[in-house]
């Protein structure tokens, strides 16, 4: 029986004593590029407790994300839970190369309130866990459950029984969901309305879909305290891709966001910055990898109140 839409999956108890899990699950390494977390942990903390526990579990994977933008992420989800994500008008706890805000030209001269910690991170498009295991790794020093949202019952599985190997103890604080954001809104955030969560990102690089998956919080927004986007950075040359993450943001919240910058940017020149072999992808140079926003710094500009949250669900 095919996976029903709009569920929670169940674990596969087969997979368990899979020895190739990307093989069994017909799950291609293609770059094969592995972020190198610790490099990038300067605190020389959590994230290496993560890598040592990734390289443990023995599991095949590729990333899609660099270690910046992991270490990135988790630290603002860190700042998150201890009080507000220090921007241009409250001051700054963070190191110098963590001062690359942009503040709305519109923002408010008083600062918003602080938000109330987050119970839970949302996983959005998962692939092969490279965030998701990341997530899993601090899920329980920061207190916080994990659920992973795909459209794609294998990589949701995949990145399960990933999680599952690595941080064992972990596992019961991670649910699958089959569905794109707005159907998880609508099923999920819209009934469980004591949980408050922290949405990471990288599924449909699509503008349309990119927008439906953001405008789809407005209803939601006051449980949603941030929101990291992956790949504000990445065009395609194939044009049928319309890979327009950053151009989907702004259709969301506006021209000018408040919004944290998130791992790399790249040179003028440099190898990620050409269209790559497999579907023409390139980086955009001097464009940070992704965005952080805390949702009380900034204003919906889509959707119109007037619109239900059906009007994002695909038909």
């Amino acid at each position: 029986m095919a996976d029903a839409v709009g569920e929670f999956l169940e674990p596969d108890p087969a997979l368990e004593h899979v020895t190739s899990l990307h093989d069994h699950l017909e799950i291609e390494i293609k770059s094969g590029h592995r972020a190198d977390l610790r490099s990038a942990d300067e605190r020389g903390g959590i994230l290496t407790r993560v890598a040592d526990a990734i390289d443990r579990s023995g599991v095949g994977y590729e990333d899609q994300c660099s270690a910046r933008h992991y270490a990135d992420v988790v630290r603002c989800i860190e700042q998150l839970q201890a009080g507000p994500v220090a921007g241009a008008a409250g001051g700054s706890s963070w190191p110098a190369r963590w001062s690359r805000w942009r503040t709305s030209r519109r923002a408010a001269a008083t600062p918003a309130p602080a938000p109330a910690p987050a119970t839970r991170i949302v996983d959005v498009g998962v692939f092969m866990g490279g965030t998701s295991a990341v997530f899993a790794g601090c899920a329980e020093e920061l207190g916080l459950s994990l659920d992973l949202v795909d459209t794609s019952p294998t990589y949701l599985r995949f990145t399960h029984e990933r999680l599952r190997r690595a941080f064992p103890k972990v596992a019961k604080r991670v649910r699958m969901f089959h569905g794109d954001l707005p159907t998880y809104v609508r099923e999920v955030l819209m009934v469980e309305t004591a949980e408050r969560a922290v949405v990471h990102h990288d599924g449909a690089h699509e503008f349309d879909q990119v927008v439906r998956d953001l405008a789809s919080l407005w209803f939601v927004r006051d449980r949603v305290p941030a929101l990291a986007v992956q790949d504000t950075h990445l065009r395609c040359s194939d044009l049928r891709f319309m890979c327009f993450v950053d151009a989907a943001v702004f259709a969301v919240f506006g021209p000018d966001p408040t919004y944290r910058e998130l791992g790399v940017v790249h040179e003028e020149v440099a190898p990620l910055t050409s269209p790559d072999r497999y579907f023409g992808n390139y980086c955009l140079p001097g464009v940070a990898e992704g965005m952080f926003l805390e949702l009380a710094q900034n204003r919906f500009r889509f959707p119109h109140p007037t619109m239900p949250l059906e009007a994002l669900l695909r038909r």
